[in-house]
């Protein structure tokens, strides 16, 4: 009986180390490896061309100090060709146009045929210190009744579409 549990332990050594190998190869052959590789090089700031920002809250922050009343937009329901990337770049001050290179909107999600309020994506490319920045950020446009224009613009709203407010189409 001693010599069969004996020679089943002798087996399982055996396969155990097999399988499972006793280590010591495998740790030289991985203490070479990782000495042997350098440490990726750490661009400094200055460096990176492209930085991409997309806290909504902080991107709409910085993008209302070129368009000032980013957050309170309408338009007039049925506009006729409206472009609001180009209504946006309208609204910057003439010395913040060399700053700000592209305003861009996706406003695939409003429906200008129906008053509400639609989710739109802004973005705003911009070049600051000799780098690109770009900031995104949704902001809401209201779709508005033309007979709510005025007070919509009373309101503090900037609104576009709008006959009798020449300034804001």
């Amino acid at each position: 009986m001693k010599k069969i549990i004996l020679a089943m332990m002798l087996i399982l050594s055996i396969s155990a180390t097999s399988l499972i190998g006793c280590g010591q190869k495998k740790m030289d052959e991985m203490t070479d490896t990782e000495e042997m590789k350098q440490p990726e090089e750490i661009k400094k700031p200055e460096e990176i061309k492209d930085d991409i920002e997309q806290t909504k809250d902080d991107a709409i922050a910085d993008m209302k100090h070129y368009v000032r009343k980013l957050d309170q937009l309408a338009v007039v329901r049925d506009v006729k060709d409206f472009d609001f990337s180009k209504s946006l770049t309208d609204m910057l001050e003439d010395s913040e146009k060399g700053e700000v290179k592209k305003i861009t909107v996706d406003d695939s999600k409003v429906d200008y045929t129906k008053t509400g309020v639609y989710p739109a994506e802004v973005t705003m490319e911009l070049e600051k210190d000799n780098r690109q920045v770009i900031k995104k950020g949704k902001v809401d446009l209201r779709v508005i009744e033309k007979e709510d224009a005025k007070k919509q613009a009373e309101s503090g709203y900037v609104v576009f579409g709008s006959e009798e407010m020449p300034e804001a189409r």
